[in-house]
């Protein structure tokens, strides 16, 4: 009835990104090194990556340059590496928290 406590409206949203600054906020990453092991246990050397962006803050539908480099101190050959762009999104409202993660872009650096 029209005295009911609770009313619950579902509305479609659209968000639409406010212009985004002109001044870059690039983004390095130090670089990550991992040992590499044969059967869990053999030591094969390891191998380093770091990754960079010259702007964080991209537009819908703007190409960004990644920037990766791997140095390999192993003796394992890299056959493959896959670079992906992931945007992670987080809301709270009322004292619930939700997030949602998906895959922006990927690339295949062979």
């Amino acid at each position: 009835g029209f005295f009911k406590s609770k009313i619950k409206t579902e509305v479609p949203l659209i968000v639409q990104a406010a212009p985004l600054d002109p001044e870059p906020v690039p983004y390095l990453r130090e670089p990550l090194t991992k040992e590499v092991k044969f059967c869990c246990c053999f030591n094969r050397g390891s191998m380093s990556l770091a990754t960079g962006v010259s702007d964080t803050r991209i537009g819908r539908g703007q190409e960004i340059p990644l920037q990766v480099a791997i140095q390999n101190d192993s003796s394992v050959k890299v056959g493959r590496v896959l670079a992906r762009v992931m945007e992670k999104s987080v809301w709270c409202a009322r004292g619930r928290t939700n997030q949602s993660v998906r895959t922006v872009a990927s690339a295949d650096i062979t």
